[in-house]
């Protein structure tokens, strides 16, 4: 079943009749133990090994638009005992001379460090000669060293004088690097005066010799500690780039033998069988049944029906065809839908890119959409190559609408060559654009309210009919009976507008009393959002056309005759029309998705459904070896 990937498992309830269990829950305690030391080794040792993998270095163009390398499944042979012994071993092994490695390695890098510090103090003391072994506390006396300020040095001196101490000294930028002599007996006093003064020792391990002797040992020290280095990073590498993809492989395995000892948790158990419930899609129901029958030999009693629970349990699969999938993403952003309720994916799949397209509404940027998207649809998974299905699916209305409002990186054409083209221009008709963003509303949200209807009707909610939705019909034909008498037609609308009208806001004030009032304030800025359509298209024409504009005022700059403005124009150009490109692109995505999320899924979607997961091995580098 695992393998099969169809059936999503649920926890058996137990049942009891008098004091006896029938069915009880199945435990697993030892072997779920077990398997999940053995994954958290593996990924433990994987993260460490990553980081000393070497990098195969390619051609940028090559890496962006080559070939992706798929490497073949592999085979692998269900053996849970064998797995466990193999896995152990192989950890075992590699944790251990790994562990010993990076004990090495920071011990080296210890020393590096320690080394370097020291040369840094050797090469401020290069000018003081004096025996480091001298360095230190012996029988009778101490001698230090480290730095003040110079500012105070002469205080210093006479100070250390009077506790019989010797001092030498060196002057630097400010700072004086001092050598102290004294008396063990003098050593507290001593300290106390060299506090006062701001002194900082200096941290030296045990040498001998002379400032610039010990200094030219401890280079010689540091590059044979960076070789060494170098050759257990390399140790490491070749770990790494030799077991790291086994290690992966053995964790998928590993990762699916432990969520298959956890799954049996959820099972029932009896003195003699073991129970399993679970939810399977219908599509994939006789592929089961028979997967069941045939390892079972038949020896079990498996029952399929509807699901009769409370719908907001039934976990919810979105299935829907082709590119439409893509836009599941959309929809399960916000919810998924509950059992009884309609999939929203393929309207969205519809609307979405007609909104993009209005908000964008540029051929040029349509154009450049397209590769983006189909770029990246190609080179990655999951949600982010979703996204961009949605994306190039929304480049195409983008062209078109585009091209029919005349704007090619705006006004590009136009400003630089007096071309004209197009058949409607926003900016010049924006009263008549702002209404047929209204209508396009209005249409939007009234296949949200039949939906809506619809789904009053089938639960046989006649109150949440009444009062959720026949009160915006009766107001919404009132309007109409409006405008059409606006227009000049039969006065008679007037009395049909009041009395739908009337009707719809008696309808509210029932409901919700004097809030009501909100309730139809809503319902009517709920159409006026979507003047965020116009908003939208205006913003990227208006940015492109000053974008246009500044361009061409550069390029006509000229100095002794040379065109001087020309680069910055071009500058001006092509980044200005990348950055209007990218923020509108983010726009028109957002607010797209906007009016699908607070306006159109308030008429009818509530959501709150629970995403069907399947007890599914999700293999992704093995592949099971049939014999």
């Amino acid at each position: 079943m695992h393998e099969l990937g169809a059936a999503e498992i649920r926890h058996v309830t137990p049942k009891i009749e008098g004091e006896k269990d029938l069915i009880s829950n199945a435990r697993t305690e030892v072997r779920s133990r077990q398997i999940s030391s053995l994954v958290t080794r593996t990924s433990r040792l994987i993260e460490t090994l990553n980081h000393f993998k070497r990098i195969e270095k390619k051609p940028l163009l090559k890496s962006l638009f080559g070939p992706i390398e798929e490497k073949p499944l592999e085979k692998v042979v269900q053996n849970y005992k064998k797995l466990i012994i193999e896995a152990t071993k192989t950890l075992d092994s590699l944790e251990k001379s790994t562990r010993k490695l990076e004990d090495s390695l920071s011990q080296l890098e210890s020393e590096i460090e320690q080394s370097q510090s020291a040369i840094e103090v050797l090469e401020r003391l290069k000018n003081l000669d004096f025996e480091l072994s001298y360095l230190g506390d012996s029988t009778y006396l101490f001698v230090t060293c480290g730095e003040v300020s110079t500012e105070g040095l002469d205080e210093l001196k006479t100070k250390i004088e009077s506790t019989d101490s010797i001092l030498m000294s060196d002057e630097t930028k400010g700072k004086s690097i001092i050598i102290i002599a004294g008396l063990k007996d003098d050593k507290n006093e001593t300290y106390e005066i060299l506090r006062k003064q701001g002194f900082e020792e200096f941290d030296l391990p045990t040498l001998e010799g002379r400032p610039n002797d010990a200094n030219r040992l401890l280079q010689k020290k540091l590059e044979e500690l960076q070789v060494e280095k170098g050759k257990t990073l390399d140790k490491l590498s070749d770990i790494a780039d030799k077991h790291i993809e086994e290690l992966q492989i053995t964790k998928e395995q590993l990762r699916i033998e432990e969520e298959r000892a956890l799954i049996s948790n959820r099972f029932g158990k009896t003195e003699r069988t073991f129970v399993i419930e679970g939810y399977v899609p219908n599509k994939r129901l006789n592929s089961t049944l028979n997967l069941l029958k045939e390892k079972t030999k038949g020896y079990a009693f498996i029952n399929a029906e509807d699901p009769t629970e409370d719908e907001r349990e039934i976990p919810i699969l979105l299935d829907n065809p082709g590119a439409i999938g893509a836009f599941e993403t959309i929809t399960e952003t916000y919810s998924m839908p509950v059992y009884s309720e309609i999939d929203p994916t393929f309207l969205i799949a519809i609307w979405m890119p007609i909104f993009f397209g209005i908000c964008l509404t540029d051929a040029a940027y349509g154009i450049m959409l397209l590769g983006v998207s189909g770029f990246l649809y190609k080179r990655t998974s999951g949600a982010v190559k979703n996204i961009s299905m949605i994306l190039l699916i929304s480049s195409i209305p983008t062209i078109i609408l585009g091209l029919l409002f005349g704007s090619i990186f705006g006004d590009f054409f136009q400003t630089y060559f007096g071309f004209q083209f197009g058949v409607f221009d926003p900016l010049q008709k924006a009263v008549v654009a702002l209404i047929l963003a209204f209508i396009i509303g209005a249409i939007h949200l009234n296949i949200g309210l039949v939906l809506g209807i619809r789904r009053k009707l089938d639960e046989r909610d006649f109150n949440g009919l009444i009062y959720e939705q026949l009160w915006k019909v009766s107001l919404e034909i009132g309007i109409i009976f409006f405008i059409l008498l606006i227009l000049g037609y039969s006065p008679i609308f007037y009395n049909l507008g009041l009395i739908f009208t009337g009707i719809g806001v008696l309808i509210v004030f029932k409901s919700a009393g004097p809030l009501g009032i909100m309730d139809i304030t809503a319902f009517i800025g709920a159409d006026m959002s979507y003047a965020r359509l116009l908003a939208l298209a205006l913003a990227t024409s208006s940015i492109a056309m000053t974008v246009n504009l500044m361009s061409k005022l550069l390029w006509n700059i000229k100095i002794f005759g040379l065109g001087v403005g020309i680069p910055f124009a071009i500058l001006l150009l092509v980044g200005g029309h990348i950055f209007n490109f990218i923020i509108n692109v983010f726009g028109s995505f957002i607010h797209s998705m906007r009016l699908h999320y607070l306006e159109f899924y308030g008429m009818f979607y509530e959501g709150d459904g629970k995403k069907f997961m399947p007890f599914d091995s999700k293999r992704k580098l093995t592949q099971i070896e049939r014999r």
